[in-house]
């Protein structure tokens, strides 16, 4: 039904707006029954946009009026209650706004001290030695894996047994840089069409070989938390196995935001619409290696702040999810607030 229940609360004390021919503009009609962010409040839910949905006219694309508008039933409460609802959801919209520019911070200060890291810039406390640069494919070993597309594939939970298959997608739409079979919903492939594929394991480090845009080339995931359990490298994926005593487990997932390795796969890059790799752009990289017991101090710091940013953003959906949760409540009168002076009064409808 497109967009028809979009909407949005400006400034009612601010006259400089302008709006265009393809908007509708309410206004209360009196400030003594009705509070304008709680009116607001009420047109974001499911209850009122489904109600929209069920007047707005046109094919294929929907559309609304005045007139329909004026016909959709909105219940309010009493315009002291309205405004007791206002504060309490706007009190939780000011933490969900505060927790999302932490985050914002965070990923800033995360991204920094990855590029200072990486480069050598900035040295952790204790490690001096200098670098050694190396050339990639002298020390790793590409693994065979599948070319079998998505459909060929049974999806996550569908099938009893089977081989987990790590699909190029699923390292795309991957938020962590490790990435751990037992936790993560994979599709699988018949054991039949796995046998002369190679087992992964933990340390092995997974690179997608296309991708939509530049930002995309060189994404990859590590392999951590693989014991007792089987998983393939499926279609366009690059598998790499990487000598232990120059990449260290751990480690190896943060290559990907090595500048000089990711600015070498980007000048190898082809395609226009589709950026596709190699395995001979991985292998021919060469690159400042630390040493392991630097990589590993550099992957504890990075991977705590991964960790922190992760925590921040469950709190971030579980307060959004609670916020939904109390409207819903509140405009549903399955509670009701409590108004001093016992002026609570009744539910009227507009």
């Amino acid at each position: 039904m497109g967009s028809v229940d979009r909407n949005s609360l400006v400034n009612e004390y601010e006259d400089r707006w302008l709006f265009s021919g393809r908007l509708l503009r309410v206004r209360r009609s009196s400030a003594q029954f009705i509070s304008a962010r709680y009116l607001n409040y009420n047109l974001h839910t499911e209850s009122f946009t489904k109600r929209v949905h069920s007047v707005a006219v046109g094919q294929p694309m929907a559309s609304l009026n005045t007139q329909i508008l004026r016909a959709v039933e909105v219940v309010l409460p009493p315009l002291r209650e309205q405004r007791a609802f206002s504060a309490i959801l706007m009190d939780v919209d000011a933490l969900i706004r505060s927790l999302g520019a932490l985050i914002s911070r965070k990923q800033a200060i995360k991204r920094a001290a990855t590029q200072q890291l990486l480069t050598g810039r900035t040295r952790l406390p204790g490690f001096k030695r200098v670098w050694e640069t190396r050339v990639l494919g002298h020390h790793l070993r590409f693994l065979r894996h599948g070319s079998f597309p998505r459909s060929f594939l049974s999806p996550s939970g569908k099938a009893s047994g089977g081989v987990k298959c790590l699909h190029y997608g699923d390292i795309h739409t991957s938020e962590c840089v490790y990435l751990g079979p037992a936790a993560t919903a994979l599709p699988t492939l018949a054991e039949d069409h796995a046998k002369r594929l190679d087992r992964l394991r933990d340390g092995d480090l997974m690179f997608v070989d296309a991708a939509e845009d530049i930002g995309g080339v060189g994404k990859s995931v590590e392999i951590m938390g693989n014991e007792g359990h089987q998983l393939i490298s499926g279609l366009h994926t690059i598998a790499v196995r990487f000598r232990n005593a120059v990449l260290v487990n751990g480690f190896k997932a943060y290559l990907q935001f090595c500048p000089r390795f990711r600015d070498h796969l980007e000048r190898l890059v082809a395609g226009t619409k589709v950026y596709t790799t190699k395995r001979a752009h991985n292998a021919t990289a060469e690159l400042r290696v630390l040493p392991p017991t630097e990589q590993l101090a550099i992957a504890t710091v990075l991977s705590n702040m991964e960790v922190e940013i992760a925590a921040l953003k469950h709190r971030l959906v579980k307060n959004g999810l609670i916020k939904q949760g109390m409207k819903l409540q509140l405009l549903a009168r399955a509670v009701r607030l409590p108004i001093p002076d016992g002026l609570e009064g009744e539910y009227h409808g507009a």
